[in-house]
């Protein structure tokens, strides 16, 4: 998952939101910015093996594993209640 993450080409037609400030930039490419840091620092966690280093790493991947997948939850359930009252 974590190298398939880090070698997903960038390809042209990913379109990337551009909002009319910073605040609205970060609410419209919120998915990519947490999916690249749970990406890298799971990769940098496993190949430094900085759970050995300190308990201080644990957590933080602990932190960012919790907001990766709350995010994704939170995506998914937003769909659902967007296709049912659509349907409505």
């Amino acid at each position: 998952m974590v190298i398939g993450a880090i070698m997903k080409p960038y390809t042209p037609k990913s379109f990337s939101h551009r909002g009319k400030n910073l605040k609205e930039y970060f609410y419209f490419n919120s998915y990519n910015i947490i999916e690249n840091i749970f990406s890298w620092y799971i990769c940098i966690y496993i190949l430094l093996r900085l759970d050995r280093v300190s308990i201080v790493f644990s957590y933080i991947m602990i932190l960012i594993f919790g907001i990766y997948y709350g995010h994704r939850i939170a995506n998914i359930a937003d769909i659902y209640y967007k296709n049912k009252y659509k349907q409505d």
